[in-house]
């Protein structure tokens, strides 16, 4: 693996990358389970827009909340399936002995969670997979 250190919209990402040659037989499981990880961060909280949910009204986007800095989820305040609102704490990052809440900058429902309590994230890891719509 090799790290680097991008800068996206004046924001500093951290990012490991594993180079594979063309005569590699079989994709690394890293590779296979993270799939959905792979993308272009437009701020420290969510991706862009991404696909269309079949589970929310017919213009709802789907996005994607992820960690803006690495820690440790202390807690998750919300449940897969359950509204919110702008401003409401999703998740409590503890960072560096500080616990920082995490808030929405939207309006939605949440799609899926994509940890638990107590799990260690780095920066730009998934957390959970939002349902909003396109003015949000």
């Amino acid at each position: 693996m090799k790290r680097f250190l991008i800068k996206i919209n004046g924001v500093n990402y951290e990012v490991e990358a594993l180079e594979i040659s063309k005569a590699a037989i079989e994709t690394p499981d890293i590779f296979k389970e993270n799939t959905e990880l792979i993308g272009t961060q437009a701020t420290p909280f969510s991706l862009p827009p991404e696909k269309k949910d079949a589970g929310a009204s017919v213009d709802a986007e789907e996005r994607r909340i992820t960690a803006p800095m690495p820690g440790t989820i202390l807690g998750l305040k919300v449940k897969a399936g359950e509204k919110f609102m702008r401003g409401q704490v999703l998740y409590t990052l503890e960072t560096m002995k500080m616990e920082n809440e995490i808030k929405s900058q939207v309006e939605g429902t949440v799609t899926s969670l994509s940890t638990v309590e107590g799990a260690s994230v780095n920066t730009g890891d998934l957390v959970m997979l939002v349902a909003v719509k396109p003015d949000s």
